[in-house]
């Protein structure tokens, strides 16, 4: 964040840079960016679609679209939940998808 903003710590601006910023390699946005395009080659290479691919990519999509005013549309407490629920709900899909549970 410093090399990007020297000098000035905002945490607004921290928060939007660790969850939008696509630059930041452990932003959410660049992760969901590299999980899009690991299913996308998971599904390639086995020739279908997956439901978690459209989940994967609907959150991308969100996180594409979304910035500063939707941490203070939702409140950061909600926005960050809201967000978890998703990503654990990927998860199982993911888990299903590929049979990766017991």
């Amino acid at each position: 964040y410093n090399w990007l903003n020297k000098g000035h710590l905002d945490p607004t601006a921290v928060a939007t840079f660790l969850i939008f910023d696509n630059r930041m390699p452990r932003s959410l946005s660049f992760c969901y960016g590299e999980i899009c395009a690991n299913l996308q080659d998971l599904e390639a290479a086995y020739g279908t679609s997956y439901a978690c691919g459209d989940s994967a990519r609907a959150i991308a999509q969100q996180l594409d679209n979304g910035r500063e005013a939707d941490i203070y549309r939702l409140g950061f407490r909600d926005f960050v939940s809201s967000f978890m629920a998703d990503s654990n709900q990927l998860t199982l899909a993911i888990s299903a998808d590929f049979n990766l549970g017991p």
